[in-house]
């Protein structure tokens, strides 16, 4: 495929007001859902690993790979091509958070992974910022429109409805994510 799957860009933070330094890491998880008709990163993910699965050694391994080519970010951003809470086995999430939460080099700042909602869990949440420590996490839940017919037309119900989406904020605001 050719495509980098590490890489750093410049990014506007309204969070911060300013421009902030972000790392980017595509993990090969894919999805489980498989159902949103507009998705390009499950083709991407396929064209890496084929059907094969991958392990939680090799996720290990490619994460330590491309963590240690990230300098200098303030936020790292980890997207599987699906759910980062179902599609990289547990001990291997909870490997990645704690090598993340290790870093502590005063510029880091943030992690974000993207998640259904389904998988949104207290528990989940209040694992991973222990893991954490000081880096805050943040679980992007990519909701598209508000209309259920549209999402329907998009492929994303039944995975996600209003409903679930907004029940789903309300935990992870709750829980500081």
């Amino acid at each position: 495929a050719g495509e980098d799957w590490v890489f750093t860009r410049e990014i506007f933070d309204p969070e911060v007001g300013r421009v902030t330094r972000r790392g980017f890491i595509m993990l090969p998880g894919g999805c489980c859902y498989m159902g949103c008709n507009f998705c390009p990163y499950r083709q991407a993910v396929a064209d890496y690993v084929k059907d094969e699965p991958v392990t939680e050694e090799e996720f290990k391994m490619l994460f330590d790979t491309a963590f240690s080519l990230l300098k200098d970010i303030e936020v790292l951003e980890i997207w599987t091509g699906g759910s980062f809470f179902k599609e990289i086995p547990a001990s291997a999430q909870l490997y990645i958070l704690r090598k993340i939460g290790e870093r502590n080099d005063g510029v880091l700042r943030k992690l974000r992974v993207e998640s259904l909602p389904k998988f949104i869990e207290v528990e989940t949440l209040r694992v991973a910022k222990i893991a954490l420590g000081n880096i805050r996490l943040d679980v992007a839940i990519g909701f598209e429109t508000q209309d259920n017919e549209i999402r329907k037309k998009l492929g994303k119900l039944p995975v996600m409805t209003k409903g679930l989406y907004e029940s789903t904020v309300y935990i992870l605001k709750e829980n500081g994510c």
